[in-house]
């Protein structure tokens, strides 16, 4: 019986301090960057794209020991249907399907399930060709084993669903996030 207790107990230790990452409440309010606003909330982000409301997700922040900076972690959880962003600039060229995107916010499976009904019901790229999604050259109608039909769509959707991680730092009414590929910086509305 002690042995149990002890075991538990340590298990318990454990992931008490390995969970490290939080959101930092320095992060919280409107952020601007040109076009867009990033709104962080204690976990939760939205973006809003010249003045519509754009992703939203979640995040955390791990402080490296500072209070004002370290690392970021977001992960997108949902796109906006109320703008044609989405649903022109990419779905509708991507998949060539005519998606409508009337609701407020969409998941990656809500929209993975309207691409997949459209495909079956022989609309759309996807159900025309078997040939990648930018190239539909003179294909032959498409038959899909399981599961592949809805790996080509994830390939698509990954684009839209980002998950990065990138350094940052609020200094005064800045806030800057940089990863390998960009530096931003952020200005407290």
């Amino acid at each position: 019986m002690t042995k149990r207790f002890l075991a538990v107990t340590f298990a318990v230790i454990t992931l008490a301090f390995t969970a490290t990452a939080t959101a930092n409440p320095a992060l919280n309010g409107a952020w601007v960057y040109r076009d867009d606003v990033f709104i962080f909330d204690n976990g939760n982000w939205e973006t809003w794209h010249e003045g519509n409301r754009d992703m939203a997700g979640t995040y955390t922040t791990d402080g490296g020991g500072t209070a004002n900076g370290g690392t970021l972690t977001l992960v997108t959880t949902a796109i906006h249907g109320g703008t044609n962003r989405w649903r022109d600039w990419y779905l509708n060229d991507s998949f060539g399907i005519d998606l409508d995107l009337s609701r407020d916010w969409y998941t990656k499976s809500d929209i993975r399930a309207t691409v997949i009904a459209a495909t079956l019901a022989g609309r759309g790229r996807l159900a025309r060709w078997e040939w990648e999604l930018d190239d539909p050259g003179e294909g032959r109608p498409a038959t899909w084993e399981p599961g592949v039909l809805e790996a080509k769509i994830d390939e698509k959707l990954d684009d839209i669903f980002i998950n990065f991680t990138a350094t940052y730092s609020v200094v005064g009414n800045t806030l800057t996030m940089t990863t390998a590929d960009w530096e931003m910086w952020f200005t407290r509305r």
